[in-house]
């Protein structure tokens, strides 16, 4: 038994193609409703995969573009809806259930096989599969620090946080942003467009010194 994630109750919809019976196992299950997510499942198609396909997450939205969190979202340019990556339809055609609102909490390979088993959800939904693939991403470190908690103090990681964020931007005029990596860099342009006095607090030595060298860090 191989865990995967935390258990956390849910209740999970579905979306796109009608998924496989009870007892039939899907032929692909994708944990992780993720832009490679989504292009796994698109390319598959596109190669010929012909299996049913499971594209499974733990937020109740349809699968949606992130990189315009910290941009133009967050600047109102765009909404919701602009971001989807497909439309229901597209998933319906191609043969894919979308389960949207669930966690992962344990996968048990069938060691005969050496590639079915069975995904457990926090819902107490079974996903048994012939394939899997896990595309989760990763999660914002948290502030462990006294008052890290505190009403408006957010993270920006997917739609959610976006959304908890642009109902405190017209409140606020003193931003500051922790991280100074892509996105926290991303975020602080967009709110000092929006007219907010900014502070990015870097632990690092450079501005997103972990994804570029010296000189582009330096043009920062």
């Amino acid at each position: 038994m191989t865990t995967v994630s935390t258990t956390h109750q849910t209740v999970p919809s579905y979306a796109g193609a009608p998924p496989p019976h009870a007892s039939q196992a899907t032929g692909l299950l994708i944990i992780g409703a993720s832009q490679s997510g989504v292009q796994l499942a698109i390319s598959l198609r596109a190669l010929g995969f012909e299996d049913h396909i499971t594209l499974l997450g733990d937020e109740d939205h349809r699968p949606y573009q992130r990189p315009a969190l910290s941009k133009e979202f967050l600047q109102d340019k765009v909404g919701s809806e602009s971001l989807i990556f497909r439309t229901n339809d597209y998933w319906v055609d191609n043969n894919v259930t979308l389960v949207k609102g669930e966690r992962i909490k344990d996968v048990q390979r069938d060691d005969a096989d050496g590639g079915s088993g069975i995904a457990y959800g926090a819902s107490g939904a079974e996903y048994p599969y012939n394939r899997l693939a896990l595309t989760v991403g990763a999660s914002p470190r948290r502030l462990e620090v006294q008052g890290g908690n505190l009403p408006g103090v957010v993270y920006l990681r997917n739609a959610d946080d976006a959304l908890n964020l642009k109902e405190l931007v017209p409140d606020a005029q003193d931003v500051i942003v922790v991280g100074g990596g892509f996105i926290g860099l991303e975020a602080a342009s967009s709110l000092h467009e929006l007219g907010k006095n900014v502070t990015v607090l870097e632990h690092g030595p450079k501005l997103i010194g972990r994804a570029v060298g010296e000189q582009t860090s330096a043009y920062f």
